[in-house]
């Protein structure tokens, strides 16, 4: 099915990525291929794609600013059965493409042909080994190197229930593991009002409060996601982000807070 997607936010070269190197296929939508240039992309490579990604985006459409950056020239060992390209990640770094080789004219399956026969998390933390630093830990936590995107659907919708990112967060956040996601509470308690910002309650601006009126799902800003318009730890923060508390934009002057409430 063709699609349109929002252009992706441009990639950045510096450092390793924050997370896992596993590049978990994005399904099988035929979309327009995406460039990965812009400041990650090293001089003289903007608007070139190695084979090892053109072979992929002719079809698989790849959303950069929720995705594990490709291009970049890693800082660490990596393994060799994980085939850089002119010592550059690509897609075939992490997916195998033999096992790959005809699946365009099949049927879609799920399977995202990894290689080394590992799940996403196991081979995330061949490149993030599982040191004190978060991208080994979110490596091993979440194993996706593509975030899923937002749903803004309307539908009913369990007061309290978490999308599976959600639930991979606040399973290591307990403030044992993890600094504490305790005070993102799972409702909001009318009059008084969580420490933090809640989760898993639903945007529905006809459920303001006295003191807060909220936009449109639809009208707000697509880097803020939703899931099945409900607010996940994904709405705010991206583990892919190279902003503060790794905020899905920055937050100065309320920026990000704008984004759904009116002022």
């Amino acid at each position: 099915m063709n699609q349109k997607k929002p252009h992706p936010a441009p990639l950045r070269a510096s450092s390793l990525p924050r997370v896992a190197t596993s590049l978990v296929m994005l399904g099988t939508a035929v979309v327009p291929a995406v460039l990965f240039s812009g400041p990650r992309a090293a001089s003289g490579e903007v608007g070139s794609l190695p084979a090892g990604v053109a072979s992929c985006t002719t079809c698989h459409g790849i959303d950069a600013s929720i995705s594990h950056p490709l291009l970049v020239r890693p800082r660490g060992i990596i393994p060799a059965s994980l085939p850089l390209e002119d010592g550059r990640m690509t897609c075939l770094t992490c997916h195998d493409q033999d096992k790959a080789r005809g699946h365009d004219s099949a049927p879609p399956s799920g399977d995202a042909f990894l290689r080394n026969a590992h799940s996403a998390a196991g081979l995330c933390v061949e490149c993030h080994t599982g040191g004190p630093d978060a991208a080994s830990a979110h490596a091993a936590g979440l194993g996706r190197a593509h975030l899923l995107k937002g749903s803004r659907r309307a539908g009913r919708h369990q007061a309290g229930r978490l999308d599976a990112e959600s639930t991979a967060c606040v399973g290591c956040h307990d403030g044992s593991t993890a600094s504490d996601a305790g005070a993102h509470a799972m409702s909001i308690t009318p009059g008084e009002g969580p420490s933090e910002h809640p989760i898993g309650v639903l945007v529905n601006a006809k459920t303001t409060r006295e003191d807060c009126t909220i936009r449109s799902p639809h009208a707000i800003d697509p880097r803020v996601r939703l899931y099945d318009n409900a607010i996940g730890c994904g709405t705010c923060h991206n583990v892919y982000s190279e902003q503060k508390d790794l905020l899905v934009m920055s937050n100065q002057r309320s920026a990000l807070c704008l984004t759904c409430h009116v002022q």
